[in-house]
């Protein structure tokens, strides 16, 4: 039915939304990794991080000596809300920008 199309449109429309979103996310924290030389939220158990980061934005703190420019893509990537974190397009742009 049309009623049923739409509403499946509109599902995978905002599911590629959110998964745009969350794209930049884990990236953030796999730029964190890569500069912390850690594994992110050591000694917490999942259900601490996954509340931690939902509802307190537990956020790795900033590795000390870190390019500012990769900070500057870390922490927009993490953003609280969803909607204000680039998509992955604006993330490699912002990448492609930096000389090291």
């Amino acid at each position: 039915s049309l009623s049923l199309s739409l509403s499946l449109s509109l599902s995978l429309s905002l599911s590629r939304v959110w998964v745009t979103y969350y794209q930049s996310i884990s990236f953030a924290l796999v730029m964190w990794e890569v500069l912390a030389r850690q594994v992110p939220y050591q000694g917490m158990q999942p259900m601490q991080i996954a509340f931690g980061v939902c509802q307190q934005n537990l956020r790795p703190p900033i590795p000390p000596q870190s390019p500012q420019q990769l900070v500057s893509v870390m922490v927009q990537c993490w953003a609280a809300d969803p909607a204000q974190r680039p998509t992955f397009a604006d993330v490699l742009n912002s990448l492609k920008g930096i000389s090291f």
